[in-house]
């Protein structure tokens, strides 16, 4: 799951055996976060640019004008106010980018995936004004966190840039106690890596945290609510669960709760299929259970978690598990 969500081999990467354990982390989820940020779009800023050139577009500065331009040979200096990808922001950016490539971990992080690299290249081609020199007035123009409305992602990609390139020491708690490991949050990481294989047929997978993608309960407006997946177009609603159900052969012997929540869904979007989706150890047959009142499927979809000798043996099963996924998903209920 770390390997899908964080777009990386974490098992085949040259870690430090020195003290920099945690700098390594810190570039290892740096991708991540790129990405993220970079699905909202480059960010823009409003910059002041000065000029002095014929084709005037913003104010006149007349003390400069007289500095540069007499005698008079057609310039006027001027200033104009634009929003512009080339802020200090993304330099923040361009900086931690050049950081990591002298990093041994480098090549592996920014070119072992096609969408890293391509997403690197982008903030690469936006910041012509690079310079290395640059990189303590970078950061000191970055103490200030960037909080837009929009722009959401790039505040916490602004704060691992931060950290990356001033080393800063990451603790859990007030202690100064040494970091043995990480805790991930394993609900959270599964439904990371669904997203990564069911975004491509088109699901949509909320976001509570910054309120996006919730449906309404009510015509109002109100009410919202945020199920883990939905298909707008087929109104196919999942349910992602990290825990133990694949001992059960039908959706009612499902934790009561999470099957009301589900069918609540459903009945909101007018949905005709939902289930829900766990890792299994073994490789059941479920049939489909059909609701009363207005009627609907709801499924069990277990995903095969493979057993394996090797990584290589693993990432090959594993792949297979994903593939009866979408078949199944686009045989049982139409979609393509």
């Amino acid at each position: 799951m770390l390997c899908q969500v964080y777009s990386i081999n974490v098992f085949d990467l040259p870690f430090s055996q020195s003290h920099d354990q945690v700098l390594d982390m810190l570039i290892l989820l740096f991708p991540y976060y790129l990405a993220n940020a970079i699905k909202q779009g480059l960010y823009k800023e409003y910059r002041t640019f000065h000029h002095n050139k014929s084709d005037v577009r913003g104010v006149i500065e007349v003390n400069r004008h007289i500095q540069r331009n007499i005698p008079f040979q057609g310039n006027i200096a001027f200033r104009e106010r634009l929003k512009s990808v080339d802020n200090p922001l993304t330099q923040l950016v361009r900086h931690t980018i050049e950081f990591i490539r002298v990093h041994p971990m480098g090549t592996a992080i920014l070119e072992r995936d096609r969408d890293i690299r391509a997403f690197v290249s982008l903030i690469e081609n936006s910041t012509p004004t690079y310079s290395r020199r640059d990189r303590t007035k970078i950061i000191n123009d970055n103490l200030r966190p960037k909080v837009h409305p929009y722009y959401s992602e790039y505040r916490p990609l602004q704060q691992i840039c931060m950290q990356i390139l001033q080393y800063e020491e990451v603790s859990m708690g007030a202690d100064n106690h040494q970091i043995y490991g990480l805790l991930f949050d394993g609900a959270w990481l599964w439904e990371e890596y669904l997203n990564t294989i069911l975004s491509r047929k088109g699901f949509v997978h909320p976001m509570n945290k910054i309120g996006k993608g919730h449906i309404s309960l009510f015509a109002d407006g109100s009410g919202w609510r945020y199920p883990d997946f939905y298909h707008p177009q087929t109104k196919v609603v999942l349910d992602a669960k990290y825990k133990r159900i694949d001992n059960r052969s039908r959706v009612s012997e499902v934790d009561r709760d999470d099957v009301h929540q589900v069918i609540s869904y459903m009945h909101v979007l007018k949905s005709s299929c939902g289930g829900f989706m766990f890792p299994s150890q073994y490789e059941p047959k479920t049939s489909p259970s059909v609701l009363c009142g207005y009627g609907g499927d709801m499924r069990l979809f277990p995903i095969h978690v493979p057993q394996a000798d090797s990584w290589s043996e693993f990432t090959s099963k594993i792949k297979i598990s994903e593939i009866n996924l979408t078949t199944e998903l686009e045989t049982l209920i139409g979609l393509k």
